[in-house]
């Protein structure tokens, strides 16, 4: 593992997300700003209220106020992303954006105040659970913004774009050199993008590196609806034979 200190590279990859996805929006013409979502499809303004609230939360838990249960389980989430949904649908864009800013500059001077041994120690602080802090934060304000992201992408039709920003953050957090553990859930992560977009050789050659790294991934792998297009493939099966 690097011994170079952790925060101002975690520091770095939290503001690059943010900024992509930032871009993003400035690029997306009004009309598309415009579109009013539904709960089983989402218009960007949908999107952003989504990302904003996830960050409003981690920023919450920091600071030890009280923000429901963590969400361990699919029906959790669900009941999460369907509140902020209800929550923010008819706030205007302008405004969404402006606690988008107040609420990321909250998280960075949060994660800004933290030592090396608040990241890095499992455990340490009580909000990230049994895992280091960094896990937890490039998770919500990372990994999050930039899978949203690229689906968003994807189901526009613009698979290559989405791939190259998936497989950039990929590299990225792999730089990091957190232990094996932390590489194979990013192997995962990208398997399942692969797989997603229906590319079986692809998701299932990061599925053999990121397994043996990650093990408690296997069985979540068995049952990981993301995987879902693998099941009949031969080398998939062949993962746990």
């Amino acid at each position: 593992m690097s011994e170079r200190a952790l925060k101002p590279r975690l520091l770095h990859l939290l503001n690059q997300a943010h900024q992509d996805v930032c871009d993003f929006w400035d690029q997306l013409p009004a009309e598309d700003r415009a579109q009013v979502g539904r709960p089983d499809r989402w218009a960007p303004k949908d999107l952003l209220a989504h990302l904003v609230g996830w960050n409003g939360r981690l920023n919450r838990r920091i600071a030890g106020l009280p923000d429901g249960e963590s969400p361990n389980e699919l029906e959790e989430l669900d009941r999460i992303n369907a509140a902020l949904f209800a929550a923010h649908r008819t706030r205007t864009w302008e405004d969404l954006l402006a606690e988008d800013t107040r609420v990321f500059a909250q998280l960075l001077r949060a994660v800004d105040s933290m030592s090396e041994e608040d990241l890095t120690l499992p455990g340490r602080l009580a909000w990230a659970g049994t895992r280091p802090a960094w896990m937890s934060l490039l998770g919500n304000a990372h990994w999050h913004p930039h899978h949203h992201l690229c689906m968003y992408l994807v189901d526009h039709a613009q698979l290559e774009r989405a791939t190259q920003i998936q497989e950039t953050m990929t590299r990225d957090l792999l730089a990091l050199d957190q232990g094996g553990q932390h590489k194979g859930i990013t192997r995962y992560n990208l398997a399942c993008f692969y797989a997603l977009t229906h590319r079986p050789q692809k998701a299932v050659e990061n599925l053999r590196e990121a397994l043996p790294l990650a093990p408690s991934l296997v069985e979540w792998s068995k049952q990981d609806n993301d995987l879902d297009s693998l099941r009949e493939v031969e080398e998939f099966k062949a993962l746990y034979a």
